[in-house]
């Protein structure tokens, strides 16, 4: 993936790689409604599946420069 993954997006793939919901440690705004765009835009990206689980791509892109 040759994007950069937004803070958001970052949070919610390390979340589901170590087991976690992807919201977990939200709150405020994020925690109500902001996670959803998020989630929309991972799976759109192929980061994540339509069970909400983590894909090869999305752990890539975890690991690629910038992910972390």
């Amino acid at each position: 993936m040759s994007r950069i993954l937004t803070g958001p997006q970052k949070a919610a793939l390390k979340n589901l790689a170590s087991g976690r919901e992807s919201s977990w440690g939200l709150t405020g705004r994020s925690a109500f409604g902001g996670h959803t765009r998020t989630m929309w835009s991972l799976y759109q990206a192929g980061l994540i599946d339509k069970n909400y689980e983590i894909t090869q791509a999305g752990r890539e892109a975890l690991q690629a420069k910038g992910g972390d």
